[in-house]
């Protein structure tokens, strides 16, 4: 084989542009693409130009080249959505090439993908990229939510990016469409949310749809959210879809007989349950309409959608239609980032701790920390401030002027 002369790795695409000694005065470009298309996994073609700039460009044009080609040509094979499965087609034989490398370590590894990424992964179409962007984006959100540490955080990194890798190579994902990993520094990802108004603004434009296509499901996710907003316990997804209506009862208020306070419990896992209330307006408005909805249920069918077995297949099309409606009304995207549904559930946590409610009230209740809290919703207004502050300086002389403000005199 000629020895190369000189070689330069570009940063704009993965790709390596090089001179043969003796050979040619042409530069060559070399980038990786897998064995389905090359026998040693590397595509290597002359450039036809001598000039390093001019080769710059022209290696960037094959590279997209090839990427269009390929990527059409995976299109044409693929199988059908619904055939599609991450956890079997990707997942599965990526635990399997390592089952003799590190037994221990592949089981444990095994086992926090069954813990928090299997459920999200697994309804995916793992051949479009911006639904695995999504996937991983929430997976992530997911974690954080839960106060897992940050060296935590990164190892389930490190397991998708080697999943995704067996995948490349296995040709089960185009090869240039690598998923966008979220920068793992300082205290966690940057939480964006919606504002109340927004929120009422997607609420509405589902019931819109209803009206406009006569497809109760619209009507129904509207619901589906209206819960999301009256508690706030329930994060985004198959927490919600999974709870059954014996899941749901009341307590008694001694203050208030007449008005118990409804209460849901969710199954977060196989073995941990958590229970919280939810708003009256919610007990009064929104839970007759979904029992009259689907009246002819029992106590052991789901409380949403219970005519569809499949929790992932109707939380999948709930995901998409949140993407359309909110795209719609121009909400989905904010500061350049997205607002998948799964960011529903951060101005509920951050509206009740601008209230001055406290965070290990509003933790409990929410199934989270009060670390994940104060290290992400820590939003207080003036108010909230200036109680702590009182609480931490109980010594402070305190008057009122004619106009009733609160005056601080010096000690």
């Amino acid at each position: 084989m000629p020895k190369i002369l000189k070689q330069k790795k570009l940063t704009r695409v993965p790709v390596t542009i090089f001179k043969y000694q003796n050979k040619s005065k042409f530069y060559y470009v070399r980038f990786w693409v897998c064995k389905e298309y090359k026998k040693n996994g590397c595509h290597t073609q002359s450039l036809k130009v001598s000039e390093e700039r001019k080769a710059e460009k022209e290696a960037e044009k094959v590279f997209k080249d090839f990427a269009f080609k390929t990527t059409i040509d995976l299109l044409k094979t693929r199988i059908n959505k619904s055939q599609r499965d991450y956890d079997r087609d990707i997942a599965i034989p990526y635990f399997k090439s390592r089952e003799l490398e590190n037994s221990a370590r592949n089981k444990k590894e095994k086992g926090q993908y069954n813990n928090e990424l299997k459920e999200v992964l697994q309804s995916i179409d793992y051949s479009n990229p911006s639904e695995v962007d999504d996937a991983v984006k929430q997976i992530f959100f997911n974690l954080s939510e839960q106060g897992k540490a940050m060296a935590t955080m990164r190892n389930y990194k490190i397991i998708l990016t080697n999943q995704m890798n067996k995948a490349l190579k296995n040709n089960k994902i185009p090869f240039d469409q690598m998923p966008d990993f979220p920068k793992l520094k300082g205290k966690g990802l940057r939480r964006l949310s919606y504002e109340p108004k927004e929120k009422k603004q997607i609420r509405n434009r589902f019931r819109d749809e209803w009206r406009i296509t006569e497809d109760i499901f619209y009507d129904e996710v509207a619901d589906y959210l209206s819960t999301l907003d009256a508690g706030g316990g329930a994060r985004p997804g198959l927490e919600l879809l999974r709870v059954r209506r014996n899941n749901i009862g009341f307590i008694n208020d001694p203050d208030n007989p007449t008005k118990p306070v409804l209460k849901m419990t969710l199954l977060t896992t196989k073995k941990d349950r958590h229970t919280y209330t939810l708003a009256d307006w919610w007990r009064d408005d929104i839970y007759p309409t979904i029992l009259n909805r689907h009246s002819d249920c029992n106590e052991l069918d789901y409380l949403f959608f219970p005519k569809i077995e499949n929790r992932e297949k109707i939380f999948e099309r709930i995901r998409k239609n949140f993407e359309r409606l909110s795209n719609q009304l121009g909400l989905f995207v904010k500061d350049g980032q997205n607002r998948p549904i799964y960011t529903y559930r951060h101005s509920f946590i951050s509206g009740k701790r601008k209230k001055g409610i406290d965070a290990n009230v509003v933790a409990l209740h929410s199934n989270t920390s009060v670390q994940m809290i104060n290290a992400h919703y820590q939003s207080l207004n003036d108010d909230h401030l200036l109680e702590i502050h009182n609480q931490m300086n109980p010594d402070r002389k305190r008057t009122k002027d004619t106009n009733h403000n609160v005056v601080t005199k010096k000690t």
